[in-house]
């Protein structure tokens, strides 16, 4: 063991010493319409589909919408329409937010990503009742509206509307449309101190009911209780003198059973240059794979379980594609999101998402490198990263962490402003209120990477740290060392609703799929070996496939029926 901490030390010391170098820029948000609060107040529109134009100098991807009201009542839609109206006017619907129930201040709602070439737009606001109060300038522009009853935006404007000489406080918000880089020289953005591992990070994927057999996977080939790789998405996997490649997060689509993501990084020691990884999709249970976007560093995807078109991806560490990007289409297109680069935060090399099981649009990320105090921080979005609040974390916990939402939807327990922070230096910390007290519930440090928080079939939850796996029974206000496990560097702990898995990370060699059950976690078993330990695991139970990112070696799985 004292060699194994000396080995990953040294590599932790040369990590820290490599440069800032290439961090690629991060896209640029325009904002287009009257972002000014006016001073005139205006009310009574309530049934009355109002557009103002706007202008927009080059093509850019459409995020969101804003308006801003003084007093609130009613619903609210808003939309964009094209100038392909008579005389220019508004005339088809472009994109178009949800209902929602406006409240005082701006209100800023997630659109319809599509892209906008340069030209000449018009906002538009649709209230449903007379007591909604905002804001407006009078006597500057023309806009146009018309009544109708309120209801869903139609489809196309009025050819006929009335005009009006005032602007609303109404404005859209649009990201410059990026293809992330293909690689390079980023040089190691550092790393937090501490006790290390191997690279990594993580997140618990969920899987989706069903029978087997539906998604047209051949599992022919598998035999039940046995692991096997299921071809990992770049050559080269693992230690190839000073070249390492190796896999770290996975994400099953739950309504596409036989659908997989993996992320793959890979870097240089000697150089610290970066080898190309990027995001991979398998549709076919891992018999083939094709890469989505062009991406650097892979570490987490993230599928919406209500929305299989929407994935965030976390980019890290090294690279010219640092960043958190959000994607509508599938991977087709990506945005990537401004994240700030505050004292906090300084680069947007992220380690790690993680995403409200409640709530699609609620997340949380963290970053390789600390701010200037030398800790980093949480930044939370409520609106799918367009915009983010920086959280504190406790003082000493440095860089280099994880954060997870201990929210047990199925057991009913906890909240999403419950959280648990991993920390390289100093443990295990838990705040019942989004940041703004923590408690420290366990002293193990955090495995360097991270791995996946885990809930099990009876509501009890389990991480991996440098240690013994920890298990608890109130949602992480107690923790309890598995030491039958054994001592190692565990990363993530897995399972599929029977079964417990887990496997160490040794810097080198073999390593066992360690097994245990969630009827009787106190006893585990070393159970098959498997090359490196892993980060993170997935669930396909419509396959009956157990998935988990094993360092070095892609993608494993086991059919557990």
């Amino acid at each position: 063991m004292n060699y194994l901490k000396t080995l990953l030390l040294t590599l932790l010391l040369c990590a820290c010493s490599a440069s800032q170098e290439n961090l690629g820029s991060t896209s640029v948000a325009l904002n287009i319409g009257d972002s000014t609060i006016e001073n005139t107040d205006d009310d009574g529109n309530g049934d009355l589909l109002v557009a103002q134009s706007a202008t927009l100098s080059e093509a850019m991807m459409l995020e969101s919408l804003s308006f801003y009201v003084t007093t609130a009542a009613g619903q609210l839609r808003l939309g964009v329409y094209a100038s392909d109206g008579p005389s220019g006017g508004p005339g088809t619907k472009l994109a178009e937010t949800a209902e929602f129930t406006p409240s005082v201040g701006w209100n800023t709602e997630s659109a319809t990503a599509v892209e906008l070439s340069a030209g000449t737009y018009w906002l538009a606001y649709f209230p449903s009742s007379n007591g909604l109060h905002f804001r407006k300038q009078p006597g500057v522009t023309s806009s146009k509206y018309y009544s109708l009853t309120y209801g869903a935006l139609p489809s196309t404007f009025s050819t006929s509307p009335n005009t009006s000489s005032s602007r609303w406080s109404l404005y859209a918000t649009l990201a410059t449309i990026e293809e992330p880089g293909t690689g390079g020289a980023g040089g190691e953005a550092g790393v937090s101190g501490g006790n290390a591992g191997t690279s990594g990070s993580g997140g618990q994927s969920g899987g989706t009911g069903g029978t087997g057999g539906s998604s047209g996977c051949d599992l022919s080939g598998f035999t039940v209780g046995t692991w096997q790789a299921v071809a990992p998405p770049r050559s080269n996997m693992g230690d190839n003198g000073d070249d390492h490649r190796f896999t770290q997060g996975i994400a099953v689509d739950p309504n596409n059973p036989g659908t997989l993501y993996a992320t793959v990084s890979g870097f240089n020691s000697s150089t610290w240059w970066t080898l190309n990884g990027g995001l991979f999709r398998t549709t076919d249970c891992g018999a083939s794979w094709s890469q989505v976007g062009s991406f650097d560093q892979g570490i987490n995807v993230r599928v919406n379980p209500s929305n299989s078109s929407e994935l965030y991806f976390a980019d890290g560490v090294r690279g010219t594609a640092m960043g958190f990007w959000y994607s509508s289409d599938a991977g087709a297109n990506w945005i990537r999101r401004t994240l700030g680069n505050s004292s906090l935060q300084q680069f947007d090399d992220v380690y790690h998402v993680d995403v409200d099981p409640s709530d699609f649009a609620h997340l949380l990320l963290t970053f390789h490198y600390p701010g200037t105090s030398g800790d980093s921080c949480i930044l939370e979005s409520s609106d799918k990263g367009i915009t983010f609040t920086a959280r504190t974390i406790p003082s000493g916990t440095g860089a280099g962490n994880n954060a997870f939402f201990m929210l047990d939807v199925a057991h009913s327990q906890g909240s999403s402003a419950t959280w648990l922070l991993g920390s390289q230096n100093n443990g295990w910390w838990r705040t019942t209120d989004s940041a703004a007290n923590w408690t420290h519930v366990s002293s193990s440090p955090m495995t360097h990477g991270g791995g996946a928080l885990y809930y099990d079939s009876t509501g009890a939850a389990y991480f991996g740290p440098l240690g013994y796996p920890n298990r608890s029974t109130d949602n992480g206000a107690n923790w309890t060392e598995l030491t039958a496990a054994g001592y190692a560097y565990w990363g993530a702990i897995g399972g599929d609703g029977n079964s417990l898995y887990a496997a160490h990370i040794p810097p080198g060699g073999s390593s066992s799929m360690s097994t245990s059950t969630e009827a009787s976690p106190t006893s585990w078993s070393t159970g098959q070996s498997v090359p490196y330990g892993s980060f993170e695991f997935a669930q396909d139970t419509a396959n009956h496939l157990v998935y988990s990112s094993l360092w070095g070696s892609g993608i494993w799985a086991v059919k557990t029926e």
